[in-house]
């Protein structure tokens, strides 16, 4: 698994915990918490998602074929593919706050 691959499935991950978030039980709950938790529970979904795949690759758990390689190059990786995502949704989140002081 390239890091285009692994940038991919941490993609989608943010986006189904992003709609996960528009259910009303769960939407109640996570507008109640702050800025700061929001930012650090999202890093820290994709943070698990992310050493999750590695994780597989190393362990090969229950049969599932991850090409990830379990060494130095696969955890590279994730960690590039984890800062792109960060910087991703910095800038997400940035530059409509930065719309909003206009």
């Amino acid at each position: 698994m390239d890091s285009a691959i692994v940038l991919q499935i941490l993609f989608w991950t943010g986006v189904v915990i992003s709609l996960l978030f528009k259910a009303p039980p769960v939407k109640k709950w996570y507008e109640a918490k702050t800025g700061a938790f929001k930012t650090f529970f999202m890093l820290g979904v994709n943070v698990v998602v992310g050493f999750g795949i590695l994780g597989v690759a190393c362990l090969g758990v229950g049969g599932i074929e991850v090409s990830t390689t379990c060494d130095i190059k696969g955890f590279g990786e994730i960690v590039v593919a984890l800062g792109t995502i960060i910087g991703g949704n910095q800038v997400t989140y940035l530059i409509p706050a930065g719309l909003r002081k206009l």
